[in-house]
């Protein structure tokens, strides 16, 4: 859902610049300014008065009455009450972790005012630092932090925020380009719907790895036209494959990595550090996307193609990362995954597992004098097979 508001303002945001793109005067960009502002202050007085704390937070907390309060708000059954339940054992297992970052002497406390419950928190932030950082809590985190960063240094901010710059750069006039770019914001609007009502049959994994290659392809198609000079604006194919191939990005992006890889990130840490890790992980993103923001058009200026390679080798990295690192957390509640989490190994995955075996065939071969050749034609025998 955030992801679709997400989408909803980028099209806010393209077509209410477009809307006042003709204003002779500095009104031009800031009365978008001013409507965003004022939409995203009502949003966030309507979340505070009415959006409820996570019940699975609370009941980990020990405030049994408010998760009571929120389980009856979002209409949740007593069944799947049970299951999130503090006494459910996925659920004790995973506030073990914990256990020493909630010492003694916070009990002995007493009584706990709103002065001295800060000065608990504060007591209580080493233990909770050690927990988010030890061994248990630490490789979901950083995988957390990777794929939120690498989620913005795909190029779709570069994309989204530089559209315009795109199309013009593409070919379009100038007056087409935020139309264009509106265009853009609509498509990466749909296919999000689409995204968000599938998410949890397509899973995690495939998403982020197939529709990394896609995002892959794209921009590897979009360096090398504009690197082997094939993008003209008054002639030849060059542009338009371009900007179609810019609209085939967004689409991907929108049904693969927008959302799923945001669940992942966050559904994959232990409950006990979820807060803290999923807040870094944002953090990352944030700061990758001013990365992003900040070096798109400085190589832009340099250079046609730069900018689509570097976004090309991120990708790159993070599919192979993926394929190696990345165990499915699809059909699994939150507490199941932590266990699936813990027992990965970068071994057990199929595909990499399978490599390992052709090397081992491969040296063995090599060592008993076979021909390369005949190494290559028995691993196509067994892809056949």
């Amino acid at each position: 859902m955030v992801q679709l508001l997400i989408t909803v303002g980028i099209c806010l945001g393209f077509f209410s610049c477009y809307g006042t793109a003709l204003i002779p005067s500095s009104l031009s960009w800031r009365l978008p300014f001013a409507l965003h502002a004022g939409i995203a202050l009502t949003l966030a007085i309507l979340a505070h008065l009415y959006l409820p704390h996570s019940p699975r937070w609370l009941a980990h907390k020990g405030r049994k009455i408010e998760a009571d309060r929120a389980w009856d708000k979002l209409g949740v059954s007593n069944a799947e009450r049970e299951k999130e339940s503090p006494q459910s054992p996925a659920l004790s297992d995973s506030r073990s972790m914990t256990e020493l970052a909630v010492p003694a002497r916070a009990d002995r406390i007493a009584p706990v005012t709103p002065k001295r419950s800060v000065k608990v928190r504060m007591c209580l932030v080493p233990e909770h630092l050690r927990a988010t950082f030890g061994k248990e809590a630490k490789k979901p985190m950083i995988l957390g932090i990777f794929l939120m960063s690498m989620q913005q240094l795909s190029g779709i901010d570069g994309v989204i925020y530089y559209a315009p710059v795109l199309f013009e750069q593409a070919g379009l006039a100038s007056s087409s380009t935020f139309l264009a770019s509106g265009v853009s914001g609509i498509l990466i609007f749909v296919f999000t719907i689409l995204a968000v009502v599938y998410v949890d049959h397509w899973g995690r994994r495939p998403t982020t790895i197939y529709g990394g290659l896609v995002l892959l392809a794209c921009m590897i198609l979009m360096g090398f036209m504009y690197a082997t000079d094939s993008v003209h604006a008054t002639y030849g194919a060059g542009k338009w494959i371009v900007i179609l191939t810019i609209y085939i990005f967004a689409v991907a992006y929108s049904m693969t990595w927008a959302v799923g890889m945001k669940l992942y990130a966050s559904e994959i840490q232990p409950i006990a550090t979820r807060a803290t890790a999923t807040a870094l992980a944002q953090a990352a993103n944030c700061i990758s996307n001013f990365f992003v923001a900040f070096i798109t058009p400085v190589l832009l200026s340099k250079s046609s193609y730069a900018i689509y390679f570097v976004f090309g080798g991120a990708l790159f990295l993070t599919v192979g990362v993926c394929l190696a690192y990345m165990p499915e957390t699809k059909g699994k509640d939150l507490e199941s995954i932590g266990e699936t989490f813990g027992g990965h190994r970068a071994g057990d995955m199929p595909v990499i597992r399978q490599l390992r075996k052709l090397g081992s065939t491969a040296m063995g071969k090599i060592r008993s004098g076979i021909p390369v050749e005949a190494i290559e034609m028995t691993a196509i025998g067994n892809r056949g097979a």
